[in-house]
């Protein structure tokens, strides 16, 4: 947690796209935390373990293809376990479930086309003294070779206010919480 808090868009190759920024997180946090290299490679795909970063996509962290692979452990809705299956994933805005280095991940809503997802990685929330999220702070990864960005949700309104979280990225929405467990 202490690493991905720390985490700028000058840190991660400009080359990486959303999943690859979020595995790319994983991997030097688990590194610091741990001394572990090349933690991707725990991660499988279609049945065999990575050997390149890049080899991930958003498509892959939800609906069947994230049942199969089990890339991102979603937090329950119900607030009880986690789940491999994304269609019970907490999408809530003020999640218990938050904290530095959860990803959020987005489908793309059914009929649209060109786009397989996106994945933002967490790396601050915001609480007020009853424990309620104020603003939660991420970085993702874009393609097209252009750099990571950090964004802030807030519990105001606006581009990037609540309402976002949902809406913030055309032709997707909101798959819910988890984080990578391979």
């Amino acid at each position: 947690m202490q690493y991905v808090s720390r985490v700028t868009p000058a840190s991660i190759p400009n080359n990486y796209d959303c999943a690859d920024t979020g595995l790319y997180i994983y991997d030097q946090a688990m590194q610091a935390a741990t001394g572990q290299q090349g933690a991707y490679t725990n991660v499988t795909k279609n049945g065999s373990h990575l050997s390149n970063l890049q080899d991930i996509q958003a498509a892959d962290t939800f609906g069947t293809n994230n049942q199969n692979n089990k890339i991102i452990n979603y937090y329950n809705a119900d607030g009880r376990e986690q789940t491999y299956d994304s269609s019970k994933a907490d999408r809530l805005f003020n999640s218990k479930n938050i904290e530095v280095g959860t990803v959020g991940v987005y489908a793309p809503t059914p009929g649209s086309s060109g786009f397989t997802g996106h994945m933002i990685t967490v790396t601050r929330v915001t609480r007020d003294i009853h424990g309620d999220v104020m603003s939660i702070q991420y970085i993702e990864g874009h393609m097209s070779g252009e750099d990571q960005q950090i964004h802030v949700f807030t519990t105001s309104g606006g581009a990037y206010g609540v309402g976002s979280l949902y809406n913030r990225y055309s032709d997707t929405y909101f798959v819910g919480w988890g984080e990578y467990e391979p």
